[in-house]
């Protein structure tokens, strides 16, 4: 009987320079050596990055306020040229008003009530550590007085291990008013 098989290997060393590995077919008519060589490449690991948010903001209802965007944590070989991340919130609690870059070139816009999407571009050299925008946002008198601001997706260019810190907002209402107003006169 004469069979054919054709076998497919892929053969990707783990570590770097060449490498060579030896398997061997089994059969009825003897045995069969096959040797495999590759070299391996050493891939530097990925840059990381870490975005966040206020922790917890307390804020007065029907002022404005800034709430900063940071990156907290970028690693010595980070060069980050640019970034693109989604913060989500409760649109009945707060709304954003605009967005002041501190690091580059920075753009927001809320797509949906309660999606902000902001990009940023480097202009001279990489993001570094530190504040990278403020976003304005103006708090309402809700029947909900609390919100987290979540990271729904962060990207950066180029390609980096990023973690995400989210936080929230508690708006701090100014009183009830008396239910009987005296006014003397």
């Amino acid at each position: 009987m004469n069979e054919k098989a054709t076998i497919i290997y892929r053969y990707c060393p783990r570590t770097a320079g060449a490498d060579s590995a030896i398997h061997i077919l089994h059969n009825t008519n003897g045995d069969t050596s096959i040797t495999l060589r590759g070299i391996g490449k050493v891939h530097p690991p990925l840059p990381k990055i870490t975005f966040s948010v206020p922790a917890k903001k307390s804020v007065t209802e029907g002022t404005a306020f800034d709430y900063p965007l940071n990156i907290d944590t970028i690693s010595a070989n980070a060069l980050i040229d640019s970034f693109f991340v989604v913060l989500r919130y409760d649109p009945v609690v707060i709304a954003p008003l605009f967005i002041t870059g501190k690091q580059g070139q920075i753009f927001g816009n809320e797509t949906i009530p309660g999606r902000y999407e902001i990009s940023g571009k480097a202009t001279t050299s990489s993001f570094t550590s530190g504040k990278i925008a403020d976003i304005k946002f103006i708090p309402y008198l809700a029947m909900r007085d609390t919100t987290s601001v979540l990271f729904e997706s962060a990207i950066a260019v180029p390609q980096s291990n990023i973690t995400t810190h989210s936080g929230s907002i508690v708006v701090l209402h100014c009183g009830e008013l008396p239910t009987n107003i005296v006014i003397a006169g």
